[in-house]
């Protein structure tokens, strides 16, 4: 919070503008800019969880610290000096993305799915269930198939294992899923949307099964990725702490399920617009459109939240 929050921000609004003009200036520039909010964001996290003698968050440290590192890579091959390496490292940079929401996605989502259900007096009901097996195999799919997509063009095994793989994943994913109760959250827009973007998993890897055998353009799976994945989970979560935090009831108001509605849409049109063929660049335009309405309700609601003082 305070001074050392903003300079976190200012820190990567620094490494948007480096990487938004980097045709101004040496790659090393924008490079030294940009690594700025990740090397930074590796002392805050690491010194929070290390202070708080989180010890079952020390995985986090690490994935965030990789996130520094491949990032470094990612300006070596941008600059030529490892070839090839600036393309491996974005993949391995989603993935590591994808592996936070994994890990993190599957403490909250069945946690606040239980807490809701019991506090709306259906304890009776079959609760959601975590079971660590299942959870431990999450994470190794998600690690192998992370990999395999990165390095798939470097080798013919990695290249015919990768469908089989997304399958195996898509499979894990579903099932855990299935064991958190989404469908009797409906009723819950600021909870019923951690499930849905979770959704997306699932279906990401069984498109990007059907893309490495062939059946469909790759950037479709990719796209389901980025936005669908990513992009929804982060809106869901940001929504929901920002109440939490500042003391506020956990309800999403009519503007927040719109902002829900507008980014899934942005999704579809997205990966609607691979099969576009003329209107392919229209798709693009009503995509981002889309997206930017979703965060700008965000950025409307959130702003006197986030900025002004908890109301307890």
């Amino acid at each position: 919070q305070g001074s050392e929050l903003l300079l976190l921000v200012g820190a990567w609004l620094l490494g948007r503008f480096a990487m938004g003009f980097a045709f101004a200036y040496p790659a090393w520039v924008a490079a030294v800019a940009d690594m700025v909010f990740p090397l930074l964001l590796v002392y805050f996290v690491g010194r929070e969880i290390v202070r708080g003698g989180s010890a079952r968050n020390y995985p986090i440290v690490g994935i965030v610290s990789l996130l520094a590192v491949l990032n470094v890579f990612y300006h070596l091959g941008r600059a030529g000096a490892i070839e090839g390496d600036d393309r491996i490292a974005v993949y391995l940079l989603i993935h590591l993305l994808l592996l936070l929401v994994v890990i993190i996605g599957g403490r909250i989502i069945p946690n606040f799915t239980m807490g809701w259900l019991r506090q709306n007096g259906r304890g009776a009901e079959r609760m959601p269930l975590s079971f660590m097996p299942l959870d431990v195999l999450t994470v190794v799919a998600t690690v192998s198939v992370g990999i395999a997509a990165a390095y798939a063009p470097l080798s013919g095994v990695l290249s015919n294992g990768l469908p089989w793989l997304a399958l195996l994943a898509a499979l894990v994913h579903a099932g855990r899923l299935a064991c958190w109760r989404g469908l009797a959250t409906r009723s819950n827009p600021l909870l019923f949307v951690l499930h849905v973007a979770y959704g997306w998993l699932p279906l990401w890897y069984m498109l990007t099964a059907l893309a490495a055998m062939g059946y469909l353009p790759p950037t479709l799976s990719l796209h389901a990725l980025t936005m669908g994945v990513i992009g929804l989970m982060i809106l869901a979560v940001t929504t929901r702490v920002a109440l939490g935090h500042t003391g506020r009831a956990l309800q999403a108001s009519r503007a927040v399920v719109l902002a829900y509605w507008l980014l899934t849409l942005a999704v579809v049109a997205r990966l609607a617009g691979t099969y576009a063929s003329g209107s392919y660049m229209l798709t693009v335009d009503i995509s981002a459109l889309l997206w930017s309405a979703a965060f700008g309700i965000f950025l409307w609601v959130y702003w006197p939240v986030l900025t002004g003082p908890s109301v307890d």
